[in-house]
C-alpha cells in the first residue's frame, strides 16, 4: 500500500537530515515524503532545498505540532499517512510495509510501530522475541503513526489547540477509535531519539505537556 509520510522540522536540521538520510533507502514506489519546515530560522530550508525528493512547505512561523500535520495532510496523495518526527531512524528497511499492510482491512483507522524509545506498549522489549506480528490496543504514540486519511478527515484532523505538542496524539488516537481498530504492528520498527526538537529549541517539554494534559483531561473528563 503506498504511503504519504509527512515529518515536521523546527531548527536541529542535523536530526533532519540523519532522519532523511536513514529514510530514503525504504521509499518505494509510489510513496511520497512531505516536509514541513515550521518555521526554522537555523539552515532547514537550505537544507531541504538540496533534497529533491521530498515535497517541502516552508512556514513563517512554527504554527505547532498539531497545525504543521495537518498542513502535510492536505497534501497528501496518499490513503494512509505516515506522520513522523524528524528524530527517527529506520534500521529495518522493510518498516513501512509491516507498518501498513494492516490496512488492507477497512476497519484498521491507524497503526504504530515498535520502537527502543517510546512510552506503553510500543517500547517493551519483548516484542523483538515474540511471535506476535500485531493486535489492537487503545492507544498509539505520535512519533510514527500511519493514519487512514478520511478517517483523518472525518474526526477533523489532529487537535490545534494543543500547540506545540504534548497529549495531542492520545487525543487523536481516541477520536480514531470511534471508527475502527488502532493496531500495534510489533513486526516494524523504528528507532526514536525523543523530546530532540524541544531540547533544540530550548523548550520545557515537561512543563508544555503538563499543561496539554490539562487541557487533554478537560476537553475528554
Amino acid at each position: 500500500m503506498k504511503v504519504s509520510i509527512v515529518i515536521l522540522a523546527w531548527n536541529a536540521s542535523h536530526f533532519t537530515k540523519a532522519c532523511l538520510e536513514s529514510l530514503n533507502p525504504t521509499i518505494r514506489v509510489g510513496d511520497e515524503v512531505i516536509v514541513v519546515n515550521n518555521g526554522s530560522t537555523d539552515d532547514t530550508k537550505d537544507y531541504l532545498d538540496q533534497v529533491s525528493w521530498v515535497t517541502t512547505v516552508n512556514l513563517p512561523e512554527n504554527v505547532g505540532f498539531s497545525a504543521g500535520n495537518n498542513v502535510g495532510a492536505k497534501l497528501a496523495k496518499n490513503e494512509v499517512i505516515i506522520f513522523l518526527n524528524n528524530d527517527t531512524l529506520f534500521p529495518d528497511r522493510e518498516w513501512i510495509g509491516k507498518l501498513t499492510d494492516i490496512f488492507n482491512s477497512k476497519d484498521v483507522v491507524a497503526s504504530g510501530p515498535a520502537s527502543d524509545n517510546v512510552s506503553g506498549v510500543q517500547g517493551e522489549a519483548k516484542w523483538a522475541a515474540s511471535s506476535t506480528s500485531f493486535f489492537a490496543v487503545k492507544r498509539l504514540v505520535g512519533f510514527c503513526l500511519a493514519v487512514r486519511k478520511s478517517t483523518l478527515e472525518a474526526v477533523g484532523g489532529w487537535d490545534e489547540d494543543f500547540g506545540t505538542g504534548g497529549y495531542e496524539d492520545d487525543d487523536l488516537c481516541l477520536r480514531l477509535a470511534k471508527h475502527g481498530y488502532l493496531v500495534f504492528c510489533t513486526r516494524s520498527f523504528v528507532q526514536h531519539i525523543g523530546h530532540a526538537t524541544f531540547d533544540a529549541n530550548g523548550l520545557d517539554w515537561y512543563a508544555i505537556q503538563e499543561q496539554n494534559r490539562l487541557y487533554f483531561e478537560e476537553k475528554h473528563g
